[in-house]
């Protein structure tokens, strides 16, 4: 025989798990905040040091995604549009150029 209070109990349990998992979710997103905060300040602690001492190069730290260099994205290196695929582009631009022309007046 099935008890009767069972099914609440189990949903319970369910739910103090997820609140400890976010509890600890949560712990980690501060720690991580402060770590971020305390390397931020070294590094303007370093910068400042650098300027004090009169850094010849005159460069700033960056950060990693300063450096990254943006996608430029373009075609690969020897690629060939036919005449009719230039026509065909053309001729779209020059489509929406006069629908948005017409639309403004």
């Amino acid at each position: 025989m099935a008890k009767r209070g069972r099914p609440h109990s189990v949903a319970a349990g369910i739910g103090r798990t997820l609140a400890k998992l976010t509890n600890k979710m949560e712990r980690w997103r501060r720690q991580r905040d402060d770590i971020e905060r305390d390397l931020r300040h070294v590094v303007e602690s370093g910068q400042t040091m650098l300027a004090e001492l009169g850094s010849r190069t005159g460069r700033t730290l960056t950060t990693a995604s300063e450096r990254i260099k943006p996608n430029r994205g373009g075609r690969r290196k020897g690629f060939k549009m036919s005449a009719e695929a230039k026509a065909k582009i053309s001729a779209a631009a020059k489509k929406r150029w006069a629908l948005r022309k017409r639309q403004e007046k």
